[in-house]
């Protein structure tokens, strides 16, 4: 069953990965119903990627929608000569069976300074943690999260540096997003507090597992 409101979701997080001056073609993997375009600038070529038939997908003259793998599909791109000053990939990359070969397709499809913004599920995140931790389980859940049945690959926030620099990529920014929040219940205002102390008994090093999520812009 298709995850229509994941489908549908903007991403407006993503906005602060994405620099004002982001050049006029823009490949987004994964894309989608292509929502994200509506935080680009109006004038960008925009082609959106994805598996799944995108019946919703915003078509006009400037934007291409594309059904494929998306690995065949940027093989395809690069045989083409095609390059793209911004290439998005929002939660796609923990769905491929091999990150490097993705990050090397990647980086043949960039232009001079070229970027590239996307997010990747945090397995270090504090729900995650406590299903392995008190739980003692690991199971695969439909619907998104990150234990999704469709994750192949699952990425800490020192694994995903890793595996950018072997990649030859330059970190510009990379930060926690989706944080756990205190707002919703007494409950969750004291795992919040306990998480903060720990953050201060640890030196830090425990920061990242407030967040659900990693967000990241690089470049070759």
């Amino acid at each position: 069953m298709i995850n229509k409101k994941y489908h549908e979701n903007i991403r407006s997080e993503m906005l602060q990965f994405i620099p004002k001056e982001h050049g006029s073609r823009v490949l987004d993997l994964g894309c989608g119903d292509g929502n994200f375009q509506k935080l680009l600038r109006s004038e960008v070529k925009y082609t959106g990627v994805d598996l799944i038939n995108q019946q919703n997908f915003m078509h006009n003259s400037k934007n291409t929608y594309i059904q494929g793998d998306v690995i065949k599909v940027m093989s395809s791109l690069i045989a083409e000569n095609n390059k793209y000053d911004l290439i998005v990939c929002n939660d796609i990359i923990e769905h491929l069976p091999d990150t490097s070969e993705f990050f090397m397709l990647t980086s043949q499809l960039l232009r001079r300074n070229g970027l590239v913004v996307g997010s990747v599920p945090n397995v270090r995140y504090v729900g995650n943690l406590f299903e392995l931790i008190f739980k003692r389980d690991w199971r695969y859940k439909k619907g998104g999260g990150v234990l999704d049945s469709t994750h192949l690959r699952f990425f800490t926030e020192k694994s995903l540096l890793r595996i950018m620099s072997k990649s030859e990529f330059k970190v510009i920014f990379l930060k926690g997003i989706n944080g756990f929040s205190d707002h919703k219940s007494i409950k969750r205002a004291l795992v919040y507090t306990a998480l903060r102390i720990m953050d201060i008994i640890f030196f830090g090093k425990t920061k990242d597992i407030k967040f659900l999520q990693l967000g990241f812009c690089v470049k070759r």
